[in-house]
This record gives C-alpha cells, structure tokens and sequence, in this order.
C-alpha cells in the first residue's frame, strides 16, 4: 500500500498542454489605463482647487 502511494504519475509536457486565453488582456489594460488617466486628472483638479482655497 505504501509503495503504490509513492508511485510518480505521468505529467503532461508542455507541448501536450493547450493554453487558452479567457480573458483579453489588451482590453483590460486599456481600460486600466483610462481609468488611471480620469484619477489623475482628477487629482489635479482637486490639487488646483485645494491651492487656489483661502483657509479662514
């Protein structure tokens, strides 16, 4: 019983594995793009209004 528990099974090579993408990487990253640039500009205007602020 311990001999058969030890016993190496045969592992697929790299040629015999298909890898199929399941999602578009390059969509996604263009997305997180937009929404990087929007934060940013985003930030600057609250930037600009924080200096442009009188504090009492």
């Amino acid at each position: 019983m311990v001999g058969s528990a030890s016993n190496i099974s045969n592992r697929a090579t790299r040629s015999e594995i298909k890898i199929i993408r399941t999602v578009d990487v390059k969509a996604i990253q263009s997305q997180a793009d937009e929404v990087a640039k929007r934060i940013r500009l985003l930030d600057n205007q609250l930037q600009q209004t924080n200096w442009a602020a009188d504090l009492l």
